[in-house]
């Protein structure tokens, strides 16, 4: 019989195993990554804004996000509830990281229309650049909250908060960093900066947060 938390510590292990492989084969790349909160520049000697190849680091950073920020979203949900994971919960694991993937790719491709409108490509590039390496960061931090979390024999409404707080926290730093990157480029303007924030980094996950009770009765449903 499946333990309420085996899934979840099985894609905790598969994160650990993608950042132990990262850390072997690409060690100063690596390295770079785990200071990109901070400063991006060490990953300008292997990354350039705009021109990013899908390479194994790039996709196992990807997949190593992926297989985080969703599983803490899920027990913040979870524990906001007073309540345990569940066996079952790997469904909204699923949904949670699909409407992240098709919520951060759609950003990136209107981030990309904007710089065009405003004509700071360069700006747009950067920015997209910062914070998508900024929340993938993001990982270094979650993953053991998540491991902690998962074995803890009591849920509390409280860790909830906290944790929420923490996964905004990240975001908010990230959006700061991809603002204060681009500045170096071309000025903000104050047209592109609300539209920007109004249009990309609150609207699309207010969408979400309101249909967030349709998507968990929907995946409980599905198999």
């Amino acid at each position: 019989m499946l333990h309420h938390s085996d899934w979840a510590l099985l894609v905790v292990a598969l994160v650990v195993i993608q950042l132990i492989y990262l850390k072997m084969v690409f060690p100063r790349r690596f390295e770079a990554f785990q200071r990109s909160a901070a400063n991006i520049r060490p990953l300008l000697e292997y990354y350039r804004p705009g021109r990013i190849p899908f390479d194994v680091f790039i996709i196992l950073r990807n997949l190593s996000f992926l297989g985080t920020l969703p599983l803490s979203i899920t027990l913040l949900y979870r524990f906001s509830t007073n309540d345990q994971l569940n066996s079952g919960d790997w469904r909204i694991f699923l949904v949670i990281a699909l409407a992240i993937l098709i919520v951060t790719t759609l950003q990136r491709f209107i981030l990309y229309f904007m710089g065009w409108l405003f004509r700071s490509t360069e700006g747009s590039h950067q920015q997209i650049f910062t914070k998508a390496f900024v929340l993938r960061w993001s990982t270094f931090v979650l993953l053991p909250i998540n491991f902690v979390l998962v074995l803890l024999p009591q849920p509390s409404v409280i860790i909830a908060w906290l944790l929420g707080g923490l996964i905004l926290l990240i975001y908010a730093w990230a959006i700061v960093r991809a603002l204060a990157s681009s500045l170096g480029k071309q000025p903000l303007r104050v047209g592109y900066l609300f539209y920007y924030l109004c249009g990309l980094e609150i609207l699309p996950w207010l969408v979400v947060a309101n249909h967030w009770e349709e998507v968990w009765r929907w995946s409980a449903l599905t198999v």
